[in-house]
């Protein structure tokens, strides 16, 4: 098997098993130690890669995992196990009378006047939202959900990134303050809205209006 091939074929059975995941970054000089190559095949390796659409050169900055774009049918379908999760998690905190800590009050508190939202801070924020049942494999769907979510955004002329990171944080802030007053169930109704709004606009390719998310 040719050098090429083999990286080729190297990079692909990575991201294939998550040990390369999406953005990621490759080193040249990494893989081409790791495969006990020069680096020569591994850059024409990488330019055939982008060619199908596995990785993303960025000139002076180098070679990344492309994300993964999701069709209409996945946006959905990522979006109603989102609902779910979102609800199972309500329905704990419910049972449980569970109230946010102090510090975790003063964290959601500083996002409310805040005119932009990264995808970092909104980890952040979804990551505080869970924290209390202590469940990682949970709190690491929901990251996976929302971060192909905003992938979406990407190539979406419905929706930009930043609208749709905004639109997340909106409801995690008020769901955060349904939770502290025990209104649980328009919580529940809530994240169903938001959803359901939001899951119909991608499907009848609409540009979001705000005012359908109940926020």
């Amino acid at each position: 098997m040719k050098a090429e091939e083999k990286v080729r074929l190297y990079i692909k059975q990575n991201i294939a098993s998550q040990k390369f995941l999406p953005n990621m970054k490759l080193v040249e000089e990494d893989i081409a130690k790791e495969l006990n190559i020069s680096r020569s095949p591994v850059r024409a390796a990488l330019k055939k890669l982008e060619k199908e659409n596995v990785v993303r050169l960025i000139p002076n900055k180098g070679a990344y995992i492309t994300p993964k774009q999701l069709s209409t049918k996945e946006f959905v379908d990522r979006m109603q196990m989102f609902e779910l999760l979102l609800i199972h998690t309500l329905v704990g905190m419910e049972q449980w009378e569970y109230q946010f800590p102090a510090d975790s009050v003063v964290f959601f508190e500083s996002f409310n006047d805040k005119k932009e939202i990264d995808s970092q801070e909104l980890n952040e924020l979804q990551s505080t939202f869970f924290d209390f049942q202590k469940n990682a494999y949970l709190t690491d769907s929901f990251k996976t959900i929302i971060k192909e979510v905003l992938v979406y955004s990407e190539t979406s002329s419905q929706f930009s990134l930043r609208e749709l990171a905004i639109l997340f944080t909106q409801l995690f802030l008020s769901l955060f303050e349904k939770v502290q007053t025990h209104q649980y169930a328009a919580a529940r109704k809530q994240v169903r809205v938001f959803v359901n709004a939001i899951s119909l606009d991608v499907i009848d390719n609409q540009e979001i209006h705000e005012e359908k998310y109940l926020f």
